[in-house]
C-alpha cells in the first residue's frame, strides 16, 4: 500500500487445526513487518471463536501460513484486505486491546487523528497510557507567533477525549505540558478521541494506550425488543459530562411510544447541535426529535425499523432529572412507497391494555415524492372529538414539522384524496381513550390523468383510472399507457359501476385494451354496455387503454385498477417461446411469488426448460448458494383433472406434462430463463432455439427416455454474416463405436450429404458436453434412434453468433515470410457470446506448429483445468470429421509464452470461445514442419508380399509427441497383422483409455492398441464388395509420455505349411473357393511343455453322404503316434489335452478350420495351466482322475486397453464343480464377466 496508508485484514473464513496440548504444533498465520528485523504484528491460531479483523499501522506486512497436521478436515482461511486512508485512524470494538501511533518522520504540518473505541454494552471504556513521547519545536519568528495568536484553538497539539461521536460531551483534554492522568473513563461503552498535531510547535512521536472494559457503566441498558419499561438518570453523576445511548428494535409493523414524565435541565445552550434528549432513526440516521428544554408529559411515537434514545450532558447544558416510560403496540410501521400496504386499524393482532388505554400508532411512508402523483384515500370512523382522538399527517419524520392535515371523526378529506407532495410522510393516530368502535382504512393511490404514461412496479400502490358522469363527454378520446418491468405482466381489474353506451361490436363508445407485442400495439379486448367486465390478465409488460366516444349517448363511466404480477397463462405451440423472470428493478421491498401456467390441446407433451445460465442473467449469482434464484415447484393434473404437485427443483431442470403444467417460483433475482414448447422434434430454426429428442410415453412413471424409431430433422438458417453454434447441455444416447444405432449428426449447409457431416455423437457425453461451431449460414441437425435401448436423450441450444471465422493456408514457398505471426483482437458485448474458427492448412506431408505467445482472454478467475467455464482457445487437429482430436483447451498465458503445439498432419483448427463480455487479444505464431509419417499410406497386398511398418521410421529411441499417421490396407484375401513389438504409453488410469494408440478400423469394428502388445497377431477377414473397402490403421501420440513405438508386419494369412513355436497360438483359415485344400502344419514347443488344443471345423461337402476318409488327423511328431483322427461331416468341436511337445497336423476338404493351442508345463500335469497370448481361446479343465489336490494357473494376456472376458461353459454331461476355482486379476487383463451354463 502507499506509505501513508494502513491495512485492514478481514478474515471472512477462518478454520485452522489447533493443538491444545502443543501450541508450537498448531497451524497458524504469522503477520510481520517487512523490515530487516521484522516485528511480529499478530499470530492467529485456530482456537479463535470469532473471525479475526485486524487494522495494522503499516503500509506493508507479510503473512506466513504455517501448517503441521496432515488432516484435511479444516477449510483454511479466506482473507479480504483493503487500504485504510490516513495513517492514524482507528476504529476498534473489543473487550480490551492496545492502540499504537507511530508518526512518520516526514508527516504533514498539521495532522488530525480520530480514534473510536467501543466495548460491550453495560461497561465503560477505561483508557491508560503505556507510552507517550512528545517533542517540542523551536520556532520564534514573528510571523509564526502572530499566527498562533490568531488561531489558538487550531494551531496547537492536543488530545481530546469525548463520550459521544459528535464531540459534545468532553471528558478531558491533554495539551501544553502533557501531564497524563492515570485513567480516563467514559460514561458508557463508547469513547471518541481526537488527536491534533501541529508539528511546528510540538509533535507526538509515539503513543501507546491500553483500553479495557472492567468497570460497569451507570447508563441505562439497551431497550432492544422490550415491550414496556422505563429509563431515568438517577444513577448518573449530576456534575460530570456523560453520554448514554439506548438502542431499541422494531419489527417494522409496530410502534414504540416514549412518554417523557419529566425532563429538568439547567445551564445555557449556545451550541445549536447540542441537546439533552435525542430520538434517532437507525435506518435513516436522522434525528426524529431533539429536546434541550424542560419538558413534562411529552409523547414521541416511532415506527421505524429501530433507533436510539440518547441522553447527553455537556459543560453548558446539565440534566437535573429525566425519566421516561415506553410501551409498544402492534400497529404502525415503516414502508417504502412501493411496498406500503393498506393501513387498517385496528389490526387483527392488535392488543391494548384495557378499553380506556391511550394509544399512538405511527406509519412512515418514504419516497412518496419520487413517483407519479400519489394521494391518500380511504375512510374513517372516530368516536371522540379532535382534542381526544385524531389522525395527524405530517411531512418528514419528526413530529416537530408542520402538520399537513388533521383528520377527526367528521373529516371527509380521505374520500376525495389527500395529495402527497413530500418524500417522507408520517401518519399518526392518537387517542387518549381507546375504543374498539374507532376504525379507519387508508391506502396510497396513484392518480392518473388522461394521456399519462405510468410505470407500475408493484401492486402495493396500483394506479386507478376513473371516468364518471361529469367527465364522460361526447367526441372524446383519452388514452392511458402503463408499463412495468421486464418479467411482469399487466392486469386490468374493473371495480364499481360500469356504463359505456352499448352498440353492436362496441362500434360507438368503447374502451379498448392494446398489448405491446413484437414491437407493435396489438388490439386485445373491447368493452361497452353495463356489465362489469372480468379482469384482463395479459402476457405483456406494456398496455395501452383507449376510451373513445361519439356525439350521441353518454354513460356513467367506469373505474379500473392496473396492477403488475408475474402470474400468466401461455398457450404452448411447437415454436420455442421464452418467459423471462422479473428484474431486480422490483426492489428489495417486494414479496413476489410467480406462477406460470402452460396449456395446450395437442396430444404432444408440454416441455418446459428452466435454464440457469449467467449468459441470460442480468446480475451475478454464486454457485455455492443452494438455490441461487429461488425454488421452483411444478404442478400437473391427474386423470380426474385435479392439480397435484409433481416436484420441487433448484437450478436447471426439464419438466414435461400432457395438456397442463404450472410452474411456481419464489423468485429472488433474475438468473434464469424459462423456455417452453410442445414435445415435437424437427422443424425450421431461424432464431435462438432449444432442441431435444422426441420423448417416449411416460405414463408408467419411469424415467423419461427418448422415443424409439425417431427421425428428427432441424433445418437451421442463421442471419447474414452469422454462423451457428450447437451447444449441448447434456447428452446420453445408446453407445456404439461407429454411432450407427442412435445418434445426433450435424451437417454444414442445407443437405445431409456424407461430405457435409461435421459431427456425429452417441453414448454418454454429459460429463463433457460437445460444442459444435458450424462455419456456414445453414445447417441440418438430425436425431435418429432404432427400435430399442433408449436413454435420457439430449438437450442443446442453437445459437447464432457473428461470423468471425477464417482460413489460413501456410506454404513452403521461400518467397513468403515464415513463420506467420497472427494477432487478433476480439470484443464481446454484454449478453453476447462469440465463437471463432480459424482453419490452418499446411502443404501435403507437412504438419502445423502453433506457438501461443499471448492469450489475454481471461474474464475473472479461471484455470486451465476449468476452461469450459471461461473464455478459451481450443486447438483441434485432424481434417476429417471422424478423426478430429482436441490437443487441449487454454484460457491463460503460460509462464513464458512459449507453449507450442504440433499437429499430426497438415490440418489445424483453432477455435476461440468467448462467453464473457470484454476486450481480448491473442498472438499466435504459425509454422510448418515436415511430417514424420512418410509417404506410404496406401497398402495393397498382393501375392506373398509382406509389408513392414515401423514407427518411428528412423530407429529413434522414442517417437515424438503430437504425431498422427494413417495407413489404408486393401486385400482380396484374409490377412494378418503381426506385432513384432508395440510399446506405447499405457492407458490413462483415470479413464482406462489410450492417450497414444494404434487404431484399427474396419467397417463397424474399431479396436485400439496401446501399452505393450508385443507378439500378438490380429487376423483380419477380407471384405467381399466392389473393392472400395479398406482397413485403416491410425497411429496417434499426444503431447505427454512417449515410448519406443511399434513394428508390425502385414501379410496374407498362411496357416498351412507352417511351423508354430510359440507357447500359444491360433490356426485360422477358410477354404473359400478351394474345396479340396490340403493343409499341413507343425507345432513345436520346448520338451518341458505339453500341448493342449481346442478345435472347431466345418465341412459341407460330406454332410449329405457317409464320411469315407479322415479329413483331420493329429500325430505326435517324434513317434508318429496318432492322437486324433476324425472324419468330419458338417460341424466338429473338440478339446484335446496331450502329453506331447511336438505334433503334426493334417487337414483336407474343410470349409473352415480354427484351432487354438496353448502349452502347459509338463511338471504341472496334462492340461493344468499355461501362458496364453492370443485374442481368443478355449481352456478345458484337466482330468480329475487320481487327483486329490490340483492348482492350475493360466496367465492370459491381451493387448491394452482390451480386457479379458471369461465364460464358463460345460456341456454334454453333468459335472460336479470343484469347491474353489480362483481367478486372479493380473496387470495385463481384468475380469469383465462370468457366466456358468445352467446345466452345471
Amino acid at each position: 500500500m502507499p506509505r501513508t496508508s494502513r491495512i485492514s485484514l478481514n478474515f471472512t473464513d477462518f478454520d485452522l487445526h489447533f493443538e491444545y496440548t502443543n501450541l508450537n504444533r498448531s497451524d497458524r498465520i504469522e503477520i510481520t513487518t517487512l523490515d530487516e528485523n521484522p516485528e511480529t504484528v499478530a499470530v492467529l491460531y485456530g482456537n479463535t471463536t470469532t473471525k479475526p479483523v485486524l487494522e495494522v499501522d503499516y503500509s506493508a506486512v507479510r503473512l506466513r501460513f504455517i501448517t503441521f497436521t496432515t488432516t484435511q478436515r479444516h477449510r483454511g482461511f479466506k482473507l479480504r484486505y483493503n487500504r485504510l486512508y490516513g495513517s492514524c485512524y482507528r476504529d476498534v470494538e473489543d473487550t480490551s486491546g492496545v492502540i499504537k501511533l507511530n508518526m512518520q518522520p516526514r508527516s504533514a504540518i498539521f495532522i488530525s487523528c480520530r480514534w473510536k473505541i467501543k466495548v460491550p454494552k453495560g461497561q465503560r471504556v477505561t483508557l491508560e497510557f503505556d507510552k507517550f513521547e512528545a517533542e517540542s519545536v523551536n520556532n520564534n519568528t514573528e510571523r509564526f507567533i502572530s499566527s498562533i495568536q490568531r488561531y489558538p484553538n487550531f494551531l496547537t497539539t492536543k488530545m481530546s477525549f469525548f463520550n459521544d461521536p459528535d464531540m459534545l460531551s468532553k471528558i478531558t483534554e491533554i495539551m501544553n505540558d502533557f501531564s497524563l492522568p492515570d485513567k480516563i473513563l467514559s460514561s458508557d461503552n463508547f469513547m471518541y478521541i481526537r488527536i491534533d498535531i501541529y508539528q511546528r510547535i510540538t509533535t507526538f512521536r509515539k503513543i501507546q494506550v491500553r483500553y479495557s472494559s472492567d468497570e460497569e457503566s451507570a447508563c441505562p441498558p439497551d431497550i432492544n425488543e422490550q415491550v414496556f419499561g422505563s429509563i431515568n438518570t438517577n444513577n448518573l453523576p449530576p456534575n460530570v459530562n456523560f453520554f448514554c445511548n439506548s438502542k431499541f428494535g422494531l419489527s417494522g409493523f409496530e410502534t414504540i411510544t416514549f412518554k417523557i414524565k419529566e425532563l429538568l435541565v439547567y445551564g445555557s445552550n449556545t451550541n445549536r447541535f447540542a441537546y439533552a434528549i435525542r430520538f434517532k432513526d437507525e435506518r435513516s440516521l436522522m434525528a426524529l426529535k431533539t429536546i434541550n428544554t424542560n419538558a413534562t408529559d411529552t409523547t414521541v411515537s416511532i415506527s421505524s425499523q429501530g433507533g436510539t434514545l440518547s441522553i447527553l450532558q455537556t459543560d453548558l447544558l446539565k440534566i437535573r432529572r429525566f425519566s421516561v416510560d415506553f410501551y409498544r403496540h402492534a400497529c404502525g410501521g415503516s414502508f417504502h412507497v412501493l411496498d406500503v400496504p393498506k393501513i387498517v386499524f385496528p389490526t387483527e393482532n392488535f392488543v391494548h391494555n384495557g378499553d380506556e388505554s391511550p394509544i399512538e400508532c405511527s406509519w412512515t411512508i418514504t419516497n412518496t415524492g419520487a413517483r407519479s402523483p400519489l394521494k391518500l384515500v380511504g375512510n374513517l370512523s372516530l368516536d371522540n372529538d379532535c382534542s381526544k382522538e385524531y389522525i395527524s399527517i405530517r411531512s418528514r419524520l419528526s413530529p416537530d414539522y408542520t402538520e399537513t392535515i388533521k383528520l377527526c371523526h367528521n373529516s371527509t378529506e380521505l374520500t376525495t384524496g389527500i395529495p402527497l407532495k413530500q418524500s417522507i410522510v408520517t401518519i399518526l393516530y392518537s387517542t387518549n381513550k381507546y375504543r374498539s368502535s374507532s376504525t379507519f382504512q387508508i391506502a396510497v393511490e396513484t392518480t392518473v390523468a388522461c394521456g399519462m404514461r405510468t410505470r407500475v412496479v408493484t401492486n402495493m400502490n396500483t394506479p386507478v383510472v376513473s371516468v364518471n358522469s361529469k367527465t364522460y363527454k361526447n367526441n372524446m378520446e383519452c388514452s392511458w399507457e402503463f408499463e412495468t418491468i421486464t418479467g411482469l405482466y399487466m392486469t386490468v381489474e374493473f371495480t364499481g359501476r360500469f356504463f359505456i353506451e352499448k352498440s353492436v361490436n362496441c362500434s360507438k363508445d368503447y374502451l379498448q385494451i392494446y398489448a405491446y407485442e413484437d414491437e407493435v400495439w396489438q388490439p386485445k379486448e373491447r368493452y361497452c354496455g353495463r356489465d362489469v367486465p372480468n379482469s384482463y390478465n395479459g402476457t405483456s409488460n406494456r398496455l395501452l387503454i383507449v376510451f373513445r366516444t361519439d356525439n350521441a349517448t353518454r354513460g356513467d363511466g367506469f373505474t379500473f385498477r392496473i396492477s403488475p404480477s408475474c402470474t400468466a397463462t401461455f398457450n404452448v405451440t411447437d415454436q420455442l417461446q421464452m418467459v423471462q423472470p422479473p428484474t431486480d428493478e422490483i426492489g428489495t421491498y417486494s414479496r413476489l411469488r410467480c406462477s406460470y401456467t402452460f396449456l395446450t390441446s395437442s396430444d404432444n407433451a408440454i416441455n418446459v426448460q428452466i435454464i440457469s445460465n449467467t449468459l441470460f442473467a442480468r446480475r451475478r449469482y454464486y454457485l455455492n448458494q443452494p438455490c441461487p434464484y429461488g425454488m421452483f415447484t411444478a404442478y400437473k393434473k391427474d386423470d380426474d383433472g385435479n392439480e397435484i404437485q409433481s416436484g420441487e427443483y433448484c437450478r436447471s431442470v426439464e419438466v414435461n406434462a400432457k395438456h397442463y403444467l404450472r410452474i411456481s417460483s419464489d423468485v429472488s433475482f433474475d438468473t434464469f430463463l424459462i423456455t417452453y414448447q410442445l414435445d415435437t422434434c424437427g422443424g425450421n430454426i431461424t432464431s435462438y432455439a432449444n432442441i431435444r429428442p422426441l420423448m417416449a410415453d411416460n405414463s408408467d412413471g419411469g424415467d423419461y427416455q427418448y422415443a424409439n424409431n425417431m427421425n428428427c430433422v432441424w433445418n437451421v438458417m442463421a442471419p447474414p454474416d452469422h454462423s451457428i453454434v450447437v451447444r449441448f447441455k447434456y447428452f446420453d444416447m445408446e453407445e456404439h463405436d461407429q454411432c450407427i444405432f442412435d445418434f445426433v449428426a450435424i451437417y454444414a449447409g442445407s443437405s445431409t450429404r456424407p461430405d457435409n457431416e461435421l459431427a456425429k455423437f452417441c453414448g454418454n457425453l454429459t460429463a463433457n458436453p460437445p460444442l459444435v461451431l458450424v462455419d456456414d449460414q445453414q445447417a441440418v441437425i438430425t436425431a435418429v434412434s432404432d427400435i430399442n435401448n433408449a436413454h435420457k436423450g439430449f438437450f442443446a441450444e442453437v445459437i447464432f453468433v457473428r461470423n468471425c471465422n477464417e482460413r489460413i493456408a501456410l506454404t513452403n514457398d521461400d518467397t513468403i515470410a515464415q513463420p506467420l505471426v497472427m494477432i487478433r483482437n476480439y470484443t464481446v458485448n454484454t449478453y453476447d457470446e462469440l465463437h471463432c474458427q480459424i482453419r490452418v492448412t499446411a502443404p501435403e506431408s507437412y504438419r502445423v506448429k502453433v506457438q501461443v505467445r499471448k492469450l489475454d482472454i481471461i474474464s475473472g478467475k479461471c484455470t486451465n483445468n476449468k476452461c469450459e467455464d471461461c473464455n478459451y482457445l481450443e486447438v483441434i487437429q485432424g481434417a476429417q470429421k471422424s478423426d478430429t482430436l482436441s490437443m487441449g483447451k487454454f484460457c491463460a498465458n503460460d509462464d513464458d509464452g512459449r507453449r507450442k503445439l504440433v499437429t499430426s498432419d497438415e490440418h489445424a483448427l483453432l477455435q476461440f470461445s468467448f462467453t464473457k463480455a470484454g476486450n481480448y487479444s491473442v498472438e499466435l505464431v504459425l509454422e510448418i514442419e515436415k511430417s514424420l509419417c512418410g509417404k506410404l499410406n496406401e497398402i495393397q497386398l498382393t501375392g506373398d508380399q509382406a509389408v513392414n511398418i515401423q514407427f518411428p521410421p528412423n530407429n529413434n529411441s522414442e517417437y515424438l509427441p503430437n504425431v498422427h499417421c494413417k495407413w489404408r490396407i486393401k486385400s482380396e484375401r484374409d490377412y494378418q497383422i503381426h506385432f513384432e513389438y508395440l510399446l506405447l504409453q499405457p492407458p490413462a488410469p483415470e479413464t482406462g483409455k489410450c492417450n497414444d494408440f494404434l487404431r484399427l478400423t474396419q467397417q463397424e469394428i474399431t479396436e485400439y492398441y496401446c501399452g505393450n502388445a508385443t507378439g500378438f497377431t490380429k487376423y483380419i477377414s477380407s471384405q467381399e464388395d466392389d473393392g472400395s473397402s479398406y482397413t485403416e490403421l491410425t497411429f496417434h501420440s499426444d503431447d505427454s509420455v512417449e515410448d519406443k513405438g511399434f513394428n508390425i508386419t502385414i501379410s496374407y494369412q498362411q496357416p498351412c505349411n507352417l511351423t508354430y513355436t510359440r507357447l500359444s497360438g491360433l490356426m485360422d483359415f477358410k477354404a473359400k473357393d478351394n474345396a479340396n485344400q490340403t493343409c499341413l502344419a507343425d507345432i513345436m514347443v520346448p520338451n518341458e511343455y505339453v500341448l493342449n488344443f481346442n478345435i472347431r471345423a466345418t465341412n459341407s461337402y460330406y454332410s449329405g453322404a457317409n464320411c469315407s476318409s479322415p479329413n483331420l488327423q493329429i500325430n505326435e511328431s517324434t513317434t508318429n503316434k496318432n492322437l486324433l483322427q476324425q472324419c468330419i461331416s458338417y460341424y466338429y468341436d473338440e478339446n484335446l489335452n496331450t502329453n506331447a511337445s511336438a505334433i503334426h497336423i493334417f487337414t483336407t476338404s474343410l470349409d473352415s478350420f480354427h484351432m487354438f493351442y496353448y502349452a502347459t508345463k509338463r511338471s504341472s500335469g496334462i492340461g493344468c495351466g499355461g501362458e496364453i497370448q492370443t485374442m481368443d481361446g478355449v481352456i478345458r479343465s484337466p482330468s480329475y482322475d487320481d487327483r486329490n489336490f490340483s492348482e492350475c494357473r493360466w496367465d492370459i494376456t491381451v493387448p491394452e486397453p482390451s480386457h479379458v472376458q471369461v465364460n464358463f461353459i460345460m456341456k454334454h454331461k453333468k459335472l460336479e464343480m470343484p469347491s474353489r476355482i480362483p481367478i486372479y486379476h493380473v496387470l495385463e487383463a481384468s475380469l469383465c464377466s462370468c457366466s456358468i451354463d445352467p446345466e452345471v
